[in-house]
């Protein structure tokens, strides 16, 4: 891609997000609470959901988090959308 060079040349970084770890139970609660539109569950609904994946609640929050910005568009991608 043309782009992508320019953009390496140009010193935009080409990094790539972590992959998060698999658990499908967390991924089926994250799933169901996107449809409920719930931007940021509250700490009763954190801690049931470490409790039955069997995580800390800190741990739960970051994938949380974590899985939220998996999907965001990095630097690179942007400049090269725009070219």
């Amino acid at each position: 891609n043309v782009f992508e060079n320019l953009g390496l040349k140009l010193g935009i970084p080409a990094r790539a997000t972590q992959l998060q770890s698999s658990n499908p139970e967390l991924e089926r609660r994250y799933a169901s609470l996107m449809l409920d539109r719930v931007q940021k569950p509250d700490h009763k609904v954190l801690t049931q959901l470490a409790k039955e994946v069997g995580l800390e609640v800190r741990q739960v929050q970051r994938w949380l988090r974590k899985q939220g910005g998996g999907h965001r568009l990095t630097r690179m991608d942007k400049f090269c959308e725009c070219g």
